[in-house]
């Protein structure tokens, strides 16, 4: 690559991009920014990655970086400690994308009693992460609670409880278009 500019292929297409600016900020942060305007009070957005869950706290729309965190928790890890899990309940070795197939609520052959030892596998995933949430200080009784991105869905259909205060924005493209706002935003101000 030459300075300013990135070469690469993909799908069999070659392609050279110009660098003109780099912005950085975290995921979880770029899915809410088209909202942050509207954000009144108390908010803490949860975004379970792959490898990490980003939290980013927001008052009254503006982000508290002092009170944003990354917790070691999220879906790789989770999937690998189901997969563990079942073999030890069950003795035989679950292929993730089954796994995945009754997680996401897909047509899966895997016995019955197999998908709701799955579901309720990830159902103690996302209160174990609430549960650290809350040790952390974030108060889940009242804050308003935004999961994000591919997570998002884990969370809505295995949270333990509902609340009314919990919102979940499971576009899997949420942080990809809250990057392009943001780039619009930045370079309107030019």
């Amino acid at each position: 690559a030459r300075h300013g500019s990135l070469a690469f292929s993909y799908e069999g297409d070659d392609y050279e991009v110009g660098i003109a600016k780099v912005v950085v900020c975290p995921q979880c942060y770029s899915a809410i920014a088209a909202r942050l305007g509207n954000m009144k009070g108390d908010y803490l957005v949860v975004d379970i990655g792959s490898k990490t869950t980003d939290v980013v706290y927001v008052h009254d729309g503006l982000p508290i970086e002092s009170r944003s965190i990354t917790i070691e928790k999220a879906m790789v890890k989770w999937m690998k400690e189901i997969q563990r899990d079942m073999k030890v309940q069950t003795g035989k070795d679950i292929p993730e994308h089954e796994v995945m197939k009754v997680l996401l609520k897909e047509e899966s052959h895997l016995p019955i009693v197999y998908a709701e030892l799955i579901n309720g596998m990830m159902r103690e995933k996302v209160c174990s992460l609430e549960l650290e949430l809350a040790e952390r200080g974030y108060d889940m009784d009242y804050t308003n609670l935004i999961y994000v991105g591919g997570g998002a869905l884990m969370a809505r259909d295995h949270a333990g409880k509902y609340r009314s205060h919990t919102a979940y924005d499971c576009d899997l493209c949420a942080n990809v278009k809250g990057y392009e706002f943001l780039a619009g935003q930045m370079s309107e101000r030019r």
